[in-house]
Protein backbone atom coordinates (compact mmCIF):
# COMPACT_ATOMS: atom_id res chain seq x y z
CA UNK A 1 0.00 0.00 0.00
CA UNK A 2 0.88 3.30 -0.70
CA UNK A 3 0.53 6.12 1.65
CA UNK A 4 0.60 9.87 -0.26
CA UNK A 5 0.34 11.91 3.02
CA UNK A 6 4.12 11.66 2.85
CA UNK A 7 3.92 13.67 -0.22
CA UNK A 8 4.10 17.20 0.74
CA UNK A 9 3.20 18.80 -1.82
CA UNK A 10 0.75 21.33 -0.99
CA UNK A 11 -2.49 22.21 -2.93
CA UNK A 12 -2.13 21.70 -6.81
CA UNK A 13 -5.07 23.87 -7.51
CA UNK A 14 -2.71 26.99 -9.69
CA UNK A 15 -1.91 25.57 -13.32
CA UNK A 16 1.42 24.38 -13.42
CA UNK A 17 3.23 24.94 -16.72
CA UNK A 18 6.07 22.60 -16.14
CA UNK A 19 5.76 19.23 -14.76
CA UNK A 20 7.52 16.58 -13.27
CA UNK A 21 6.39 12.64 -13.21
CA UNK A 22 6.52 9.98 -10.78
CA UNK A 23 6.07 6.59 -12.34
CA UNK A 24 5.49 3.71 -10.64
CA UNK A 25 4.00 0.20 -11.62
CA UNK A 26 0.58 1.29 -10.86
CA UNK A 27 0.19 4.78 -10.91
CA UNK A 28 1.93 7.83 -12.44
CA UNK A 29 1.79 11.00 -10.58
CA UNK A 30 2.47 14.45 -12.43
CA UNK A 31 3.81 17.44 -10.03
CA UNK A 32 4.32 21.25 -10.73
CA UNK A 33 7.68 22.49 -11.38
CA UNK A 34 8.96 26.17 -10.81
CA UNK A 35 8.98 28.04 -13.89
CA UNK A 36 12.63 28.10 -15.01
CA UNK A 37 13.96 32.06 -15.85
CA UNK A 38 16.51 33.15 -17.62
CA UNK A 39 18.22 37.12 -17.00
CA UNK A 40 18.31 39.47 -19.91
CA UNK A 41 22.45 38.99 -20.26
CA UNK A 42 21.87 35.19 -20.42
CA UNK A 43 18.93 35.85 -22.83
CA UNK A 44 20.85 37.95 -25.63
CA UNK A 45 23.71 35.77 -25.38
CA UNK A 46 20.65 33.04 -26.85
CA UNK A 47 19.67 35.56 -29.20
CA UNK A 48 23.50 35.51 -30.72
CA UNK A 49 24.10 31.82 -30.79
CA UNK A 50 21.03 31.40 -32.58
CA UNK A 51 22.00 33.63 -35.22
CA UNK A 52 24.84 31.79 -35.68
CA UNK A 53 23.73 28.31 -36.11
CA UNK A 54 21.49 26.75 -38.26
CA UNK A 55 20.10 23.99 -35.82
CA UNK A 56 18.06 23.69 -32.70
CA UNK A 57 19.18 24.54 -29.67
CA UNK A 58 18.68 23.33 -25.87
CA UNK A 59 19.60 24.06 -23.07
CA UNK A 60 20.62 20.54 -20.31
CA UNK A 61 21.37 20.88 -16.73
CA UNK A 62 22.86 17.87 -15.24
CA UNK A 63 24.27 16.96 -12.27
CA UNK A 64 27.86 16.37 -13.77
CA UNK A 65 31.18 16.12 -11.94
CA UNK A 66 32.83 18.55 -13.51
CA UNK A 67 30.92 21.65 -13.67
CA UNK A 68 27.55 20.29 -11.27
CA UNK A 69 24.74 22.11 -12.18
CA UNK A 70 25.64 24.41 -15.14
CA UNK A 71 23.50 24.48 -17.98
CA UNK A 72 25.07 23.45 -20.99
CA UNK A 73 23.64 25.04 -24.27
CA UNK A 74 24.10 22.32 -27.31
CA UNK A 75 22.85 22.51 -31.13
CA UNK A 76 21.33 19.08 -32.09
CA UNK A 77 21.52 17.75 -28.37
CA UNK A 78 21.22 14.29 -28.30
CA UNK A 79 19.46 13.89 -24.55
CA UNK A 80 19.73 10.54 -22.39
CA UNK A 81 16.89 8.34 -21.95
CA UNK A 82 14.68 9.67 -19.75
CA UNK A 83 15.78 13.76 -19.75
CA UNK A 84 12.85 15.69 -18.92
CA UNK A 85 11.75 18.82 -20.26
CA UNK A 86 10.91 21.52 -17.15
CA UNK A 87 10.80 24.53 -19.34
CA UNK A 88 11.64 26.71 -22.04
CA UNK A 89 13.80 30.12 -21.89
CA UNK A 90 13.85 32.33 -25.33
CA UNK A 91 12.56 29.23 -27.33
CA UNK A 92 14.88 26.78 -26.05
CA UNK A 93 13.72 23.94 -23.96
CA UNK A 94 15.30 23.04 -21.21
CA UNK A 95 15.52 19.40 -20.09
CA UNK A 96 16.92 18.19 -16.66
CA UNK A 97 18.68 14.40 -16.70
CA UNK A 98 16.01 11.88 -15.13
CA UNK A 99 18.14 12.35 -11.29
CA UNK A 100 17.72 15.98 -10.95
CA UNK A 101 14.12 16.25 -11.48
CA UNK A 102 12.89 15.50 -7.75
CA UNK A 103 15.66 17.49 -6.35
CA UNK A 104 14.57 20.56 -8.79
CA UNK A 105 11.18 19.66 -7.73
CA UNK A 106 10.58 23.07 -5.68
CA UNK A 107 13.14 24.72 -7.08
CA UNK A 108 13.16 28.23 -8.13
CA UNK A 109 16.20 28.60 -11.23
CA UNK A 110 17.51 31.08 -13.13
CA UNK A 111 19.70 30.43 -16.45
CA UNK A 112 22.72 33.42 -15.91
CA UNK A 113 26.07 34.04 -18.13
CA UNK A 114 29.14 34.86 -16.42
CA UNK A 115 32.65 36.15 -17.65
CA UNK A 116 34.81 33.00 -17.99
CA UNK A 117 37.40 32.93 -20.80
CA UNK A 118 39.46 29.44 -19.90
CA UNK A 119 36.31 27.40 -20.17
CA UNK A 120 36.82 24.24 -21.68
CA UNK A 121 33.06 23.19 -21.64
CA UNK A 122 31.23 22.04 -24.63
CA UNK A 123 28.52 24.38 -23.89
CA UNK A 124 28.05 27.04 -27.06
CA UNK A 125 28.30 30.60 -24.93
CA UNK A 126 32.03 29.40 -24.43
CA UNK A 127 33.25 30.81 -27.65
CA UNK A 128 32.48 34.04 -26.27
CA UNK A 129 34.69 33.73 -22.86
CA UNK A 130 31.31 32.85 -21.15
CA UNK A 131 29.67 30.50 -19.09
CA UNK A 132 26.20 30.22 -18.48
CA UNK A 133 25.81 29.30 -15.13
CA UNK A 134 22.42 28.12 -12.46
CA UNK A 135 21.18 30.24 -9.75
CA UNK A 136 18.85 28.04 -7.72
CA UNK A 137 16.71 28.62 -5.08
CA UNK A 138 16.03 25.59 -3.60
CA UNK A 139 12.87 24.10 -1.73
CA UNK A 140 10.14 26.17 0.15
CA UNK A 141 10.68 26.82 3.83
CA UNK A 142 6.98 26.86 4.26
CA UNK A 143 6.06 23.25 3.19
Amino acid sequence: MLNLNVLNIGQLTCPAVFTFSIHHSAFTIHLPMTAVRITSRAAAIVSRVRSERTGPLTFTIDGGCCEGTAPHLFEHAVLTSGAEKVGEVEGVPVYLQPAMVPLYADADVTIDVVEEPTSDALSLETEYGLRFVLREKLGDPTR
